[in-house]
């Protein structure tokens, strides 16, 4: 199987926006996919799973609408062992 690099098209630079806790927002994420950098970000900066649903919707849809000419995003996914925070979103 061969890799699909095609993403690296829609980047201005190899670079990647830093997951920052608490920093990088949606619009930190969203405008560095704009600017053809990988928008990353920490999923713990959503404070709900619903946050984080909107989050990946809104980038999905910048990305169709600028026909896929935005550099992907990257969602640093933090695992975590507080069973008291898994069960109430899960709920």
């Amino acid at each position: 199987m061969t890799p699909d690099f095609s993403f690296l098209d829609c980047l201005a630079l190899p670079v990647i926006a830093a997951p920052m806790l608490r920093v990088s927002g949606i619009e930190l994420v969203s405008a560095a996919c704009a600017a053809g950098v990988i928008g990353a970000f920490p999923t713990a900066n959503c404070g709900t799973l619903e946050e984080f649903d909107a989050w990946m919707t809104r980038l999905d849809a910048e990305a169709v609408a600028a026909l896929d000419r935005t550099a992907p995003y990257c969602p640093n996914l933090i695992m975590r062992r507080d069973p008291v925070r898994v069960m109430a979103e899960s709920s």
